[in-house]
């Protein structure tokens, strides 16, 4: 069943407790409370017990309430994941719990049913990962920032999160015709995924290519030792100081693994990507993000092409996509930049919790 959420805000304590006496919702105040509940009967209980938390100041975030007070300090910034980070069945409950998001999501995006259906599959595919995840990022952004007023200063990223933050603040409008290309391009059954011909033409190799991406629990300088004698194996995202993705040849990932001995996760996100074996694919790469741009206003945008941000327009934009396509992404630089920047809160969109930890262990 869906749930249901209301939030109250106000300027002190007292008219905060009149606001729920009232039922007169709002999103902003010195003080404020959210509240989630399973059932209508469920939340006027919800009502009750956050006034009387309020009159005794017993404000534990427990129970399905959630309180706030003061005003945050320093910027927030809406962090989105990218592909990998896919999963089947993902999105469902967030769909479930609040319906009104399909209709949002319909009106913004006029061809997204039938990504939707790809919701209820396997997502076998890197296409059909990074469509699923695009539409569960901007139904989290849209939830966010429609339903709950977050108000975000900061536009931030990894891999294809970065071209999900475009889209999700308006800078890129036409997010179906975007996939539409993309689909249309051969990019994932030809060049980057499939017969992988972008890496092969990049190592001068005829024979087919047996890909592999793996997630490592370990440290990244202790993974750059062991890929040291693999010329077809690649670090190709840091997220943390302990948390390294590399992609490659799969034997010869296998013998870095084995180098390192430790703990080894299989990304099921094969694509020649963040690494120069993608080289070859740069001009055709950049022509594809060049979009019509609008840049939105009172949002700073961070790439980590350069691990800072920068003025958005198609240029820029298609600049700062291909800059770290055909490199690894330094996730910990980008977000230490953001935060001397004077970023505070950042807030993951899209799926899992894979950035939200990495943020924990960098800062």
């Amino acid at each position: 069943p869906p749930l249901h959420l209301e939030t109250y805000g106000a300027d002190s304590s007292d008219a905060l407790i009149a606001s729920l006496e009232a039922q007169d919702q709002a999103n902003e105040g010195q003080h404020r409370v959210a509240l989630l509940a399973a059932r209508p009967e469920e939340m006027k209980a919800l009502r009750l017990e956050a006034a009387s938390r309020l009159w005794s100041g017993r404000l534990e975030n427990t129970g399905g309430l959630f309180f706030g007070q003061g005003t945050p300090a320093g910027e927030l910034a809406f962090v989105f994941t990218g592909a990998a980070a896919a999963y089947p069945g993902m999105g469902r409950d967030l769909f479930s719990a609040f319906p009104e998001l399909g209709r949002l999501v319909a009106q913004r995006f006029p061809a997204a049913q039938p990504v939707a259906d790809t919701l209820a599959t396997g997502l076998e595919t890197a296409f059909s990962q990074l469509r699923a995840t695009t539409l569960v990022s901007q139904a989290q952004h849209l939830l966010l920032t429609r339903k709950l007023g977050l108000k975000p200063a900061v536009a931030m990223g990894l891999s294809s999160g970065e071209t999900n933050s475009l889209i999700a603040f308006g800078a890129w409008e036409d997010a179906d015709g975007l996939m539409g290309t993309i689909g249309e391009s051969g990019m994932y059954d030809r060049y980057l995924a499939g017969a992988f011909e972008t890496a092969r033409k990049a190592w001068g190799e005829k024979a087919p290519i047996d890909w592999a991406t793996w997630r490592l629990r370990t440290s990244e300088a202790s993974v750059r030792d062991a890929i040291k004698p693999e010329p077809r194996c690649d670090i190709t995202i840091i997220y943390s100081a302990s948390d390294v993705v590399i992609s490659g040849e799969a034997a010869a990932c296998q013998r870095v693994i084995k180098r390192l001995g430790a703990p080894a996760i299989r990304v099921p996100h094969d694509l020649t990507v963040h690494t120069p074996a993608m080289r070859p694919y740069e001009k055709t790469w950049h022509q594809l993000h060049f979009r019509k741009t609008k840049a939105p206003d009172g949002i700073r945008f961070y790439a980590n092409a350069i691990n800072g941000a920068y003025e958005v327009s198609a240029d820029s934009a298609a600049n700062m996509l291909t800059g770290q396509a055909i490199a690894p992404i330094d996730f910990p630089s980008t977000l230490r930049a953001a935060y001397a920047d004077g970023v505070r809160s950042f807030v993951e969109i899209g799926p899992r919790d894979t950035l939200t930890g990495a943020i924990q262990e960098t800062l």
